[in-house]
């Protein structure tokens, strides 16, 4: 894990490297901050890996003025040319046909809310989640066009439904 982005000499130094993290603050970063982001992948980019992954907030919490995910999806997608977001089960996050839904606390079996009706992401004081569909919550981010890419026709990713980004 690095805390600044690696030059590819720091990178070849190690060993055996399968994985690198870089530490960003973009979730909380205004939308002029956001553009930080974009040397961060370039470099990565240049590093030819096979996949990169971006980890944003699994509840998708960012707004137009703040965190944009949107904004740093759009950044990605015109560095890498492609990019694609989805919701983690694992963690109680569950994106069904564009819908965020989120359990409401970490114990097992907890009550599990749409997004917008969440007793704490529905009320947080910073990006409060207003709209549970993602493509509606993203677009209020970016001008570009966003799409669903429905689970019923993937087998790979069975169960889980993908938002992609143009």
């Amino acid at each position: 894990m690095f805390a600044k982005v690696p030059s590819r000499k720091e990178v070849q130094a190690i060993e055996g490297l399968q994985v690198i993290v870089v530490a960003s603050a973009a979730r909380s970063s205004t939308v002029r901050e956001a553009e930080s982001i974009r040397p961060i992948f370039t470099i990565l980019r240049d590093l030819e890996p096979q996949h990169v992954f971006f980890k944003v907030c699994s509840t998708f919490d960012s707004s137009p003025e703040r965190g944009n995910i949107a904004l740093v999806i759009k950044i990605g997608a015109e560095v890498f040319d492609q990019a694609a977001v989805s919701g983690t089960p694992t963690l109680g996050r569950y994106a069904m046909f564009g819908n965020l839904f989120a359990a409401g606390g970490i114990a097992s079996g907890a009550e599990v809310y749409r997004l917008d009706q969440h007793p704490v992401m529905s009320r947080h004081p910073v990006t409060p989640m207003g709209e549970s569909d993602l493509v509606r919550h993203l677009a209020l981010q970016t001008d570009r066009s966003i799409d669903l890419i429905d689970f019923r026709h993937l087998n790979l990713f069975d169960g889980v439904c993908s938002v992609t980004y143009y």
